[in-house]
């Protein structure tokens, strides 16, 4: 799936989506990674813009040019594969097709839940 060539109604719909789902979270991290949100809030993002299962590189350039934060398709094609033989975030996405992936009911919860829990947290006011 390249992007690049996307129909005005895709970009629409991604744009839409966007908007409902709001702005990759940059700084957030789970067990200090930031990769299983990005992956996540991408899978989330194409969901919404009912978009079909994706890539690796599809991943990437979600996370690219609509998270505006810089990754590589190689490296969250080796993050994914890495999850699938430890198993560790693997059930939050659905691998529709060998090496496509799409985003499930765990993955929806689980990112919500750490995004909600960054939007709780008591700020640092004593400019630490």
């Amino acid at each position: 799936m390249a992007f690049e060539n996307l129909k005005v109604d895709q970009e629409k719909a991604i744009e839409q989506a966007l908007k409902s789902l709001g702005a990759m979270p940059l700084e957030l991290k789970y067990q200090r990674s930031t990769y299983i949100v990005h992956i996540l809030w991408a899978l989330e993002l194409a969901f919404r813009a009912g978009l079909p299962a994706a890539r690796a590189s599809a991943i990437a350039e979600i996370i690219n040019i609509y998270g505006k934060w810089e990754v590589f398709g190689p490296n969250v094609a080796k993050f994914l594969r890495l999850q699938k033989q430890s198993g560790e975030y693997a059930h939050r996405w659905n691998e529709e097709q060998d090496g496509y992936y799409s985003i499930n009911q765990s993955g929806r919860d689980f990112l919500f839940s750490l995004i909600d829990k960054k939007n709780t947290e008591p700020k640092n006011h004593s400019g630490e």
